[in-house]
């Protein structure tokens, strides 16, 4: 049996003002550079941003040096090769196997997916819909170590995807709008092996679809809005064994919903009573084994919310803007046991706020004093940093960090206890994740020679005690390696399991 322990001493700050947000670089002076599509590769920064002089391109941040620097110049000139997505990090890019996949234009073959692995120049990976348009690939997501994405085809439309690096061949997945009409397949999730989305048809409007690779079959999960209207589900998300979503009924407006995987989709909440629309967002995090949303009882306007999962039940966590104005709460993150997000007020602007769960949320720092905007957005913790895109009084919208001096790198993990068993192992594994506070985490296993063998994708784990089974019956006898990583990507936990 191999246990691992983390234990972690974190000291309360005495007060917010301890952690700073400070700019890290004026990438473009004259104006925003707008950094945009965070992510972690070989512990530095990669972002897409526009310097005013070479248009919206690869960049990169090393926090060990301190700077910030271009990559590469994909498209020429002033051109610029990417494009600024603030809906989510993994909207146009995303890491799989140590490489750094992208949708990017050369103003040649269009926007295709490309690839960077840290050292040499770009490439594109394929040319998927050949010619000057593009496909446009967007809305990465990993599953069994392959790379699923939304893309245009002159045959197809706009659908669902997916590449493999191992063959280093992509495909259309299944035409759900026939021929080349498009079912715009947004909003993924993985959930038990399959891969949950939004898709539209015609005849039913937007609703929730699953991809089985097992079967290669794509199917309707519900209608959940009987005929054209459609429920658009969104904010798909993974916590306690079941997939909890966001959807839209003419009787009940939008409100939550969760699905276990067989049968029906449940409405679990009527924030706004019957007809009234009670969400406008959810996080993609729990906090304090929490659902956390961006919701209105139909009095007071759109302001912090929690659900509690045990229970279904949801209440008012704090209203940042009295009455019937709205805060409009988004972007959350964990960082040092806290959930941050932006909110705005009339006295204050759009700024980062913080809220440890007993106390009521706070302003973090006013960034851009007064009624100025500071508007963070795409928080993204790496090592013991959280970073974003935000502006001050004096610059645009820049690279800019929050460090807590209190939080130390893997803080999200104090005391997680992960035990695998049996040993030897034979049909099926087990890794247990004991934790005394919600955490977000993927789990990959390892042979001896790097090859992944099994992969579980990011998922919300509650407090106390969560197991993930590993089947083993069709491997090969001997060791084999797991790692938990947090939603970043960093790896918080390894043990070995052993294949009789």
């Amino acid at each position: 049996m191999k246990k691992i322990l983390l234990s972690i001493a974190i000291v309360a700050l005495a007060s917010i003002g301890q952690a700073q947000i400070t700019l890290i670089q004026d990438i473009d002076p004259a104006g925003s550079s707008d950094p945009c599509s965070f992510h972690e590769l070989n512990g530095k920064l990669y972002f897409n941003a526009n310097d005013g002089v070479n248009g919206r391109e690869l960049w990169s941040y090393d926090p060990g040096t301190n700077t910030a620097q271009m990559v590469y110049n994909i498209a020429p000139g002033a051109s610029s090769a990417l494009y600024a997505d603030f809906s989510s990090n993994n909207g146009t890019s995303i890491v799989l196997n140590g490489k750094l996949y992208f949708s990017a234009d050369d103003q040649t073959n269009g926007s295709e997916l490309w690839v960077y692995d840290g050292t040499n120049a770009p490439t594109m990976v394929s040319d998927l819909n050949p010619g000057s348009t593009g496909s446009a690939p967007n809305g990465f997501i990993v599953m069994n170590n392959k790379l699923y994405f939304t893309a245009v085809s002159a045959m197809s439309g706009n659908e669902l995807w997916v590449y493999d690096p191992v063959t280093n061949v992509a495909q259309v997945i299944s035409d759900i709008a026939s021929g080349t009409d498009n079912s715009d397949p947004r909003n993924k999730a993985v959930f038990n092996n399959k891969l949950y989305f939004r898709a539209y048809t015609a005849a039913s409007g937007a609703e929730l679809y699953v991809y089985d690779p097992a079967t290669n079959t794509t199917t309707m999960v519900a209608e959940i809005e009987a005929g054209a209207n459609g429920s658009d589900p969104d904010y798909l998300m993974v916590a306690n064994n079941k997939l909890y979503f966001v959807a839209y009924t003419i009787a009940y407006g939008h409100e939550v919903y969760n699905y276990t995987g067989t049968g029906n989709p449940t409405r679990i909440t009527d924030v706004a009573p019957n007809a009234g629309d009670g969400l406008f967002a959810m996080a993609d995090v729990l906090f304090n084994n929490k659902l956390i949303l961006c919701a209105s009882n139909g009095t007071n306007g759109m302001e912090l919310y929690s659900m509690d999962l045990a229970t279904n039940t949801v209440q008012l966590v704090y209203e940042i803007e009295p009455g019937a104005g709205s805060s409009y709460p988004m972007g959350f993150t964990v960082y040092g046991y806290k959930l941050y997000f932006n909110a705005g007020s009339s006295a204050g602007g759009n700024e980062l706020w913080v809220y440890d769960g007993t106390n009521p949320p706070s302003m973090v720092q006013d960034l851009n004093p007064g009624a100025g905007n500071a508007t963070p957005l795409l928080l993204n913790r790496m090592g013991d940093k959280l970073y974003m895109n935000a502006a001050n009084a004096t610059s645009g919208y820049e690279l800019f960090v929050l460090y807590d001096a209190a939080v130390s790198v893997g803080e999200h993990y104090k005391e997680v206890s992960v035990v695998s068993y049996p040993v030897p192992a034979t049909e099926m594994a087990h890794i247990r994740i004991t934790t005394p506070s919600s955490v977000s985490c993927s789990v990959a296993m390892y042979d001896m020679t790097g090859r992944v063998v099994f992969e579980k994708a990011l998922a919300n784990y509650a407090q106390g005690t969560s197991e993930i089974e590993v089947p083993m019956s069709t491997l090969a006898t001997g060791n084999y390696i797991y790692k938990l990583a947090d939603k970043t990507g960093e790896v918080f936990a390894t043990g070995k399991i052993v294949r009789q």
